[in-house]
């Protein structure tokens, strides 16, 4: 598997992976075109892993809070606005 995507009720971003072997060759950015266009200009929503945040705020969502740890898990909120119109 070189990546997967999925959203939760068609606006939270659930999982958005791309294998090591694939980083670098616009893959991630392939799947997230994918999620955007399936949410339909909504506002979107994403608890980032800590590696995650960079690439996540290059794609335009913003931290919505501090850093949460649940169950052991780390994140942080984040939400990407839609455009304005």
């Amino acid at each position: 598997m070189a990546g997967v995507v999925a959203l939760r009720h068609g606006t939270h971003l659930f999982h958005l992976y791309v294998a090591q072997r694939y980083h670098g060759r616009g893959l991630a950015r392939q799947l997230w075109d994918t999620a955007r266009a399936a949410a339909a200009g909504q506002p979107m929503t994403v608890n980032a892993s800590i590696y995650g945040v960079p690439m996540y705020e290059h794609f335009g969502f913003a931290a919505t809070g501090p850093r949460v740890e649940q169950h052991g898990i780390a994140y942080v909120p984040m939400r990407l606005a839609p455009p304005a119109t």
